[in-house]
């Protein structure tokens, strides 16, 4: 709301405000253990991902790299996240990353740089990946992709 993120129990009408950064927060997403949130915030010069950590309210950087970071989404065992970036390429790829005492680490591109032989009306001439999505059991990663395709965002993978 108004660029904080807020919680409310789905049976009360009493809100709390989570959030009251130097930006704009939103994407959020809740660990399986329901004591950290990853999300992103604009904060006027780029897109990074955060992560609050629910139990003391604090509020780490996950990334400080300038690129457009969106999507994060948590494991199942949240040991892992995915996430959407333009890190080094400047085209929405995907992501995955260790997450563990606040900070990333290994951090693996799982989709290509590539140049679409298809000719696209709109989007970039480079496919793209978006809305990542793991599997219940975290064995397999979903996300949607326009390699190929001409018209529209593109096919689930």
């Amino acid at each position: 709301m108004a660029g904080s993120l807020w919680k409310q129990n789905i049976d009360s009408e009493t809100t709390e405000q989570l959030t009251d950064g130097n930006g704009y927060d939103y994407q959020p997403d809740c660990n399986a253990g329901g004591d950290k949130i990853i999300f992103v915030r604009y904060n006027g010069a780029s897109t990074e991902l955060m992560l609050l950590d629910l139990q003391n309210n604090n509020t780490f950087s996950l990334t400080n790299n300038k690129a457009v970071n969106l999507e994060p989404r948590w494991s199942p065992d949240g040991k892992e996240i995915l996430f959407i970036s333009t890190l080094n390429t400047k085209h929405f790829l995907l992501y995955k990353a260790n997450i563990s005492n606040n900070t990333l680490s290994e951090i693996k591109c799982l989709t290509p740089d590539r140049k679409s032989i298809t000719k696209r009306y709109y989007y970039s001439a480079y496919d793209h990946a978006i809305n990542p999505a793991w599997s219940a059991d975290g064995k397999k990663i979903f996300y949607i992709s326009n390699q190929e395709i001409e018209h529209g965002t593109g096919d689930m993978v």
